[in-house]
């Protein structure tokens, strides 16, 4: 029997900064209602706090039990149902259906407003009492006239209700999203039940070195502020100070892509040294160390990182110190042992910052830094392993590229034999610099790049290259994959024919049909199964790209935007598509492989992109490393022709 369940809660506690674990597990937090209704149920039931426990917690093992966002729920439900108040404990994870997550595997908004929306649900958003939960949820600023810290059911009898009316509707939302998308494949369960494990399992910090380098960039930060007023004579007091900054340099814009563009043209000195204290007094190279602080437990580790099912690849999300974007250390692995030792040891905060400062600029210190904010605890060792260059060999895969594929059994470096077609030169002779454009190249060239977006692609990574070799490139890509450039054209065309004919369709490994429940979209059949969705796809002329004057058709569909974070209709083309069922493809392979390390007994803290890691006894380090990579280079049933590798490392610090 299903139960659908939703708490509205207080703490002083940021969920946004601090994560659901963190927020759940505060001494302030608390429940303010819940609304639950099972399957015999015709409306929701409320509970208020001093109302008696519902009999359905009482053996809360006897249903199945779905929310929106259900770890929120999870986590409540123990830290303060069970540990604070003394009801049951929650049950597992395999008890649980999580709404949002089936949103999100559809490619749905994963908001419960927003999947509501896109549905044409008959409940949507309520937004006053939207407004009302945050204002009760949160503490107030109390004033001369109302010294109060928070608003009561005594002092705010009419917002209550209104709150309480909200979390009923959410419930009904919540339960017919619910019977209308149904539950997650088992396949998908599994992969969703794995990732709360994981969040729960949460990943060690270095709340330390975090402290101490937060206290010596607010150090640094004076320094720089001290430096501003000098040179400026007063007239500017801090690097925050943009107004003044800009008028004093003369300048339309602080953008730090700008400033640092313009900074060789300050022909005056002192210009120059002010737009480079403003560059280091902007710098968020500590912000992730405050987010460590911030979502960090009591046992110094952080919970809830990783989200299910993030994109519409399947690939995952990540949130609080955000372990998918971390930036790429500058320092040397020597340089960054020197940093941590110089932090660790005894001394004042300005001893440290002025010795730090001799090995780099501060702030590229703190930003290399960062990964090693992730720590093991005491007498255990991270084991991390990273499928190797996953994305070319799937895409080679899929494409039937078997030059590519060859080249892969035979371990043959892909980006200097890349190069070494471009330039055509022999292996030996390719450059450093030559293979990193041969990298480029397989990295940005495989999904239809044009030679202008390739051109601007590789100056973002640091590769200066002429418009005639950006061409060049391209054309060789092609010339050197044809079966590539050709399963682009191929995999747009049979969508098209799917869109039109209703029927299955067939592109190489994929198979591709349109479907009307649970509500109209594309999908694409993975080669292991797993299901792309295109939601309310259609077909459209639009001008061609290349030529104006002719007239295309084009696929339309309705998606997130990453930007205005907008559920709304955009277009795809083949080389979009050969991107998404690549990069789903691996994502599958990275979940598979998750799953069984899981069950060799391997206790994952972390995955980021195309790589995972355990935590394990430093004894067993070695052995795990082994283990995983055993595991993660091993091609799966369904793709035995894929050539695998993996190489990975051990440490007690995270790392690149």
């Amino acid at each position: 029997m299903n139960n659908n369940l939703d708490f509205e809660t207080f703490s002083v506690i940021d969920i946004k900064k601090a994560g659901a674990h963190r927020y759940a597990s505060d001494p302030s937090t608390e429940v303010l209602c819940f609304y639950y209704q099972t399957t015999l149920m015709k409306k929701p039931k409320q509970w208020l706090p001093g109302d008696p426990m519902p009999k359905c917690f009482e053996h809360p093992e006897r249903y199945t039990w779905k929310a929106f966002n259900a770890e929120f729920e999870m986590v409540i439900w123990y830290h303060v149902l069970y540990k604070k108040m003394g009801w049951p404990a929650p049950p597992d994870e395999t008890y649980w259906s999580d709404t949002a997550a089936v949103s999100r595997y559809y490619a749905l908004p994963g908001s419960l407003d927003g999947c509501a929306t896109a549905l044409d649900s008959p409940y949507p958003k309520d937004e006053l009492g939207h407004r009302i939960m945050l204002k009760l949820s949160r503490p107030r600023k109390p004033s001369a006239a109302n010294p109060d810290l928070r608003w009561t059911p005594e002092t705010k009898p009419e917002d209550f209700a209104k709150l309480y009316k909200y979390c009923k509707r959410d419930v009904e939302a919540e339960r017919w999203i619910g019977d209308l998308l149904g539950e997650l494949p088992p396949e998908e369960q599994a992969i969703w039940e794995m990732n709360v494990r994981l969040n729960r399992r949460g990943t060690p910090v270095d709340l330390d070195m975090a402290k101490t380098i937060i206290n010596i960039k607010d150090l640094h930060l004076e320094a720089c502020n001290e430096k501003i007023t000098e040179l400026s004579e007063g007239t500017i007091t801090k690097t925050t100070q943009t107004a003044r900054i800009s008028k004093y340099l003369g300048v339309p814009t602080l953008a730090r892509d700008y400033l640092e563009a313009a900074l060789d043209d300050f022909d005056d000195p002192v210009c120059r040294q002010i737009a480079e204290l403003r560059l280091q007094g902007a710098r968020s190279s500590t912000a992730k160390f405050e987010a460590m602080l911030l979502a960090s437990m009591t046992d110094d580790r952080i919970r809830g990182m990783f989200m299910y099912h993030s994109a519409t690849t399947g690939r995952f999300g990540a949130s609080l110190v955000q372990p998918h974007n971390l930036p790429r250390p500058k320092l040397s692995m020597d340089e960054i042992m020197k940093a941590i030792a110089i932090l660790k040891s005894k001394g004042s905060l300005r001893d440290k910052y002025l010795r730090l400062a001799k090995i780099s600029d501060i702030m590229t210190v703190f930003a290399s830094l960062i990964r090693s904010g992730l720590r093991a605890k005491i007498g255990y060792i991270f084991a991390v392993m990273d499928f190797s260059g996953i994305e070319a060999r799937v895409l080679a895969w899929l494409a039937n590229e078997l030059t590519a594929l060859s080249a892969f059994r035979k371990g043959e470096d892909q980006y200097v034999s890349m190069a070494a077609y471009v330039y055509g030169i022999p292996a030996e002779d390719v450059t450093k610099d030559q293979r990193a454009l041969g990298k480029a190249i397989i990295l940005g060239a495989g999904y239809s790049m044009s030679a202008n977006t390739f051109k601007a692609t590789c100056e973002s990574w640091g590769i200066e290259i002429s418009q005639a070799l950006a061409e060049k490139a391209i054309k060789a890509y092609r010339e050197k994959h044809p079966n590539i450039k050709s399963f682009w054209y191929g995999l747009n065309n049979t969508c098209i024919r799917a869109l039109k004919t209703g029927q299955v369709e067939h592109c190489g490994l994929l198979s591709i049909r349109t479907v009307q429940k649970p509500f109209k979209a594309l999908r694409i059949e993975l080669p292991n199964g797993k299901y792309l969705f295109y939601p309310f796809a259609y077909l459209k002329r639009i001008p061609a790209p290349w030529d104006k004057t002719k007239e295309i058709e084009s696929i339309f569909y309705k998606s997130m935007n990453a930007t205005t974070y907008r559920f709304e209709w955009t277009s795809t083309y083949g080389g979009k598509l050969v991107e998404n069922v690549t990069q789903a493809t691996a994502r599958e392979l990275l979940c598979e492989k998750m799953l069984t390390a899981e069950r060799s007994g391997l206790p994952l803290f972390i995955h980021v992109h195309d790589e995972t890691g355990a935590e394990v006894k430093a004894s067993s380090g070695k052995r795990a490393l082994k283990l995983l990579q055993t595991i993660m280079s091993k091609a799966p049933s369904w793709c035995k022709t894929l050539p695998l590798d993996a190489e990975g490392w051990v440490g007690d610090r995270y790392r690149k």
